[in-house]
């Protein structure tokens, strides 16, 4: 996996569409008003990376988010202070606060290296959730959707040059993205090359595991609708043993 520490620092500049998050943040605020019944306003960010969506959701709720990079973590804290941000496992972690809803976003889930740990992610979560409280997912493309690809993208931000090529492919279950990184800042350049590898699962993988650790799915929103789709799954008393 990639360290996302090196990257803290540019990640926003490379990776954040301000227009973009902003659209999916009103969307997860929809959400959460339709579907949400546990009375709870606290939102736990898992992934949380920088900050970025957190930061444009935390003039609604009270925020918490989690991440295992320090390096993003210090940049998350940079933007929004006085919010609760722990560096976390999020396949595996506690939390004494109970939360009306948890998004899961960019696909994050895919870093699990295997179905039994995204299923003890999900547990994790649901741990956390009140019932009736709901978790925005966003998965990795699946196994029915998912084609090979290379992501290019450069330009300017202030006085700092970037360009970035990614090459994504396929080797079965799992991806393996090829990652190089060009930064220029007063005459000089960084070149950070790494390859971060995700796990692909099917539809029917994530629906069983979404169901088996106490979940309804109350709706799958496509990428038309949503940045990579997302399964919007609710605690339900009766699962979760």
């Amino acid at each position: 996996m990639a360290d996302f520490d090196l990257i803290a620092d540019y990640y926003d500049m490379l990776y954040v569409d301000d227009k973009e998050y902003k659209k999916e943040a009103e969307k997860i605020i929809e959400l959460e008003k339709k579907y949400n019944f546990s009375g709870n306003r606290n939102l736990l960010d898992i992934g949380c990376g920088t900050g970025e969506q957190t930061k444009n959701l935390s003039d609604y709720y009270k925020v918490t988010g989690i991440d295992l990079s320090d390096g993003m973590l210090r940049k998350a804290v940079e933007k929004i202070p006085n919010a609760e941000f722990y560096k976390k496992n999020m396949f595996d972690f506690e939390l004494s606060k109970k939360y009306g809803v948890a998004i899961n976003l960019f696909g994050t889930i895919g870093f699990a290296k295997s179905y039994c740990e995204m299923v003890n992610g999900l547990r994790s979560v649901w741990s956390c959730l009140d019932e009736g409280g709901i978790l925005i997912l966003t998965p990795w493309d699946t196994k029915e959707t998912y084609s090979d690809k290379t992501l290019v993208n450069s330009g300017k931000n202030e006085d700092v040059y970037f360009s970035c090529m990614e090459n994504v492919v396929r080797h079965g279950d799992k991806l393996e993205i090829e990652m190089i990184h060009l930064i220029a800042k007063e005459n000089r350049i960084k070149e950070y090359h790494y390859t971060q590898r995700v796990t692909l699962f099917s539809e029917a993988e994530y629906l069983k595991a979404i169901n088996a650790t106490g979940y309804e799915v109350c709706e799958r929103i496509g990428i038309n609708d949503f940045r990579m789709g997302a399964f919007i799954c609710r605690k339900n008393r009766k699962f979760g043993t």
